[in-house]
């Protein structure tokens, strides 16, 4: 017996790899597509991030002068004042106002990958190039 396959085999074979190409090159475009959404979406988003972001700046800057200002004032103080429960409480004013920090929004990130990865690639063409019969 000659291991072969039959020509019913071959060409469901033949078939069967072409169309896991076509498959593949269909779900690659389809995920470009929504990757092209998502940049879109992603750029809208971003742009009101950087809005959030310029007003926190702005709030950062002012907490900044204003703790600065205070502090001034309140270094200016005698010792005894300070020590009075009026300059402790002012100490914390200040020291809240000091403390009070902006960082910068988490900066969001979602593209999709094509799904061509070297895993799918070689298992299609492993499958491709199974051979037809065996060597004699």
């Amino acid at each position: 017996m000659v291991f072969r396959l039959s020509k019913f085999q071959a060409k469901r074979h033949a078939e069967l790899g072409e169309e896991a190409e076509r498959q593949r090159a269909i779900l690659n475009q389809s995920v470009s597509v929504a990757n092209g959404e998502i940049v879109s979406i992603m750029e809208r988003v971003n742009a009101v991030r950087m809005n959030l972001q310029n007003v926190l700046d702005r709030m950062a800057k002012l907490s900044e002068e204003i703790a600065s200002e205070f502090r001034d004032e309140f270094e200016e103080r005698g010792d005894a004042w300070k020590e009075s429960d009026r300059g402790q409480s002012a100490d914390e004013f200040v020291s809240e106002w000091e403390e009070w920090a902006c960082d910068d929004l988490v900066k969001f990130r979602l593209p999709l990958i094509e799904v061509d990865p070297a895993e799918v690639e070689y298992r299609i063409r492993e499958f491709r190039e199974l051979p037809t019969e065996a060597q004699s």
